[in-house]
C-alpha cells in the first residue's frame, strides 16, 4: 500500500514513525516471499502485516468506533488518539483522524520489543506516550499532517 491513499472514502497517510516500521515489515515479508515461496503466508511476519493491513481497512470503516477510543489511557491530553489492536491484543495501532476533512494519519505500530505488557516500562501504551511528549509524532494535527507531507524524520524517545 501507498501513502497517502484513497480507502473507502478516506485519505490515508503514514507519519513517518508509522512508515518506517511498515517498510521494514515489508521488505522481511518480500524476503520470506523469496526465501520461502511455497509457505511465507505462514511466517509470524507476514501475518502480522496481513493483521496490519486488514486493520487498516477497519479503521476507515468508521475511525470513530467506540472500540477504537483509549480513553483516559495516554491521559486526559491525548484523548484525540486512537488505537486499533491487532495480532491477538498485543499489537497498537495508533492513529488520529479528521472527520471533517476524511483524513486518518497512521502514527505508530509497536514492534516485537514493545508488545503489549500490562505495567512494563516498554509497554505499547508507555512508549507511545514517551514518543508523543518527545514530539515523534506530534500532538498538534497540523503538525503531525505536515510530518506527513514532508516526510519528516521519526526520532525514538
Amino acid at each position: 500500500m501507498d501513502f497517502p491513499t484513497d480507502l473507502n472514502g478516506w485519505t490515508i497517510y503514514a507519519h513517518p514513525c508509522f512508515k518506517q516500521q511498515y517498510d521494514e515489515l515489508l521488505q522481511k515479508v518480500e524476503a520470506l516471499k523469496k526465501k520461502y515461496p511455497e509457505d511465507y503466508q505462514k511466517k509470524a511476519d507476514t501475518k502480522i502485516f496481513a493483521h496490519v493491513l486488514k486493520s487498516i481497512v477497519n479503521i476507515t470503516n468508521d475511525p470513530r468506533a467506540p472500540e477504537f477510543r483509549l480513553g483516559n489511557t495516554l491521559g486526559e491530553e491525548n484523548k484525540n488518539w486512537s488505537r486499533i489492536k491487532l495480532v491477538n491484543g498485543r499489537y497498537r495501532l495508533f492513529f488520529r483522524f479528521s472527520f471533517k476533512e476524511k483524513i486518518i494519519i497512521l502514527a505508530w505500530i509497536n514492534d516485537n520489543d514493545t508488545l503489549r505488557t500490562y505495567g512494563n516500562k516498554t509497554d505499547a501504551y508507555r512508549v507511545f506516550e514517551k514518543k508523543l511528549k518527545k514530539g515523534h509524532p506530534p500532538k498538534n494535527w497540523n503538525d503531525l499532517f505536515s510530518d506527513c507531507i514532508n516526510e519528516a524524520d521519526c526520532q525514538d524517545p
